[in-house]
């Protein structure tokens, strides 16, 4: 299923890596500094800008839930939010969207935040985004750490 388009992409950097970046303002960094030991970094490419968003956390277990759907519905929306509702993962979503290419391609994404302290598990999550009518295909990935260079 893989799109080359993305939807976003993602990736998690430790504090100091966060607060020594050169590229991000002094008054973010002030802002966002006593936030979180760990920065979700989502950058959502379209034709002329990429939108970049970052979500403290406390720990780096974010898993990226990507699902393809035969078509945006108000059905879709439905199961997609029992499904979050029944896993109690609507309280872990760091970032949200959904986009259709064109009729046959059309995805909805997802940024969860999971700890092992949750005892969710991805199979699960995948099984439960499954039954979903309109549900194509559903890959869930953990989001890579980025290494301080």
């Amino acid at each position: 299923m893989a799109n080359k388009n993305p939807l976003s992409v993602g990736k998690i950097v430790n504090k100091e890596h966060f607060l020594g970046c050169d590229l991000i303002p002094v008054d973010v960094k002030d802002i966002m500094g006593n936030k979180g030991n760990y920065f979700l970094l989502i950058f959502v490419p379209r034709e002329d800008l990429v939108k970049a968003s970052f979500f403290p956390c406390n720990d780096a277990h974010i898993e990226k839930i990507l699902i393809k759907l035969s078509e945006f519905s108000p059905e879709l929306v439905k199961g997609i939010s029992e499904v979050l509702k029944e896993l109690t993962l609507a309280e872990h979503i760091l970032h949200t969207t959904g986009l259709c290419f064109s009729s046959e391609a059309c995805f909805y994404e997802s940024y969860v935040h999971l700890s092992p302290e949750e005892n969710i598990s991805i199979s699960a999550v995948k099984d439960a985004f499954s039954r979903v009518p309109k549900v194509i295909d559903v890959i869930i990935e953990p989001v890579p750490i980025e290494q301080n260079k």
